[in-house]
Order: C-alpha cells, then structure tokens, then sequence
C-alpha cells in the first residue's frame, strides 16, 4: 500500500518537494510501481519500516535511492507541522 497524492502524506511530500508518482489515496501496489521513481521513501509509521526492509530493497533497486524517513513528520499534523519543515529541508 502506499500513499498517493490525494492524502495528507501526499500533500507533505509535495511540500517536501517530491513529485508522489502513485495517483488515488491509498491503492494497493506492487514493485513494478517504483521503476520509475528515482526515491523511494520507506517511513517509520504508520508501517515501522527498518533498516534491514531499506537493504533488501536497495539490493533489488541498486539504480533508486531509498531512505527510511520520520513517518511522524508525513503523517502528523498539529504541532509536529512545525518540525517537519526542518526536516524537510535536510532530508
């Protein structure tokens, strides 16, 4: 599953400054979807990616750059908003 531009994730992406390749709110996907992205972002929540999901996709996509970032500055809103704008700017 992965979280496409019509959601809150999407709307911090943007504002990140990603272009969110996947359309809809929250469709069902598969790897095929990433061979276009140049990114791929695995965030902590609401899914805890780790490290070791980071390695073996970065095996299968040595082309892509995969980060796990903070899925609290995607995924909450409120006083997290004004974290996420420092971090944003170092990811």
């Amino acid at each position: 599953m992965a979280a496409g531009k019509s959601t809150f994730i999407g709307s911090m992406l943007q504002l990140a400054g990603y272009d969110n390749m996947i359309s809809g709110r929250y469709p069902e996907i598969n790897e095929e979807k990433f061979s276009g992205a140049e990114t791929i972002l695995l965030a902590t929540e609401p899914y805890p990616f780790k490290e070791s999901d980071r390695v073996a996709l970065q095996a299968k996509y040595p082309d892509k750059k995969i980060m796990i970032v903070d899925g609290e500055m995607f995924t909450w809103y409120g006083t997290h908003m004004l974290q996420a704008i420092d971090y944003f700017e170092h990811l």
